[in-house]
Formats: structure tokens, C-alpha cells, sequence
């Protein structure tokens, strides 16, 4: 993938876990990793353990906010993407 969208709350695996995974594999830790969260709580406890986040975003409380978002990152974040790479 270009791009993860990591929500911490997962329902079998924390999401630190997962991205500690992610982080410690030589084919995925390059992928930019954007965090979901709905608690600042997450990102103190990501900084303090030293786990590498790109971004984070406030997880949206409905589908149709969620989607929203989404399109909204796709147009900046990608585009970001598009233009590192052509550089």
C-alpha cells in the first residue's frame, strides 16, 4: 500500500502492536502510517514508546464524517505523496 490508516482501537490486536509490526518489517516500514484516534491519550503513549506515526487524525464519529475525512485526506496526503515523488 502507499498510505496505512491505523486505528487504535482494533478489536484483536491494539493498534500499537500493529504498528510496532509494521515499524519492525523491512518491506512496510517506509509506508507513511496516518493513526486514528479519538484520545490525545494515543499519541503521548505512541511518542513515549518511540513508535514512528506520520500523522494523526481525529477518528470521525459517523460513517458519512468518516468518509468525508477520507476524500479530504486522499486529495491532500496523496497529493503530497505524488509530489514527493516526482520530485
Amino acid at each position: 500500500p502507499d498510505l496505512i490508516l491505523l486505528d487504535m482501537e482494533l478489536p484483536k490486536k491494539d493498534g500499537r502492536e500493529v504498528l510496532a509490526e509494521i515499524r519492525g518489517d523491512e518491506s512496510l516500514c517506509e509506508i507513511p502510517v496516518i493513526v486514528l484516534t479519538a484520545s490525545l491519550v494515543h499519541r503521548v503513549v505512541l511518542e513515549a514508546q518511540e513508535l514512528q506515526v506520520d500523522a494523526y487524525m481525529t477518528k470521525p464519529v459517523s460513517l458519512e464524517k468518516f468518509i468525508d475525512t477520507v476524500k479530504s485526506l486522499r486529495r491532500s496526503w496523496l497529493s503530497e505523496l505524488v509530489l514527493h515523488s516526482d520530485a
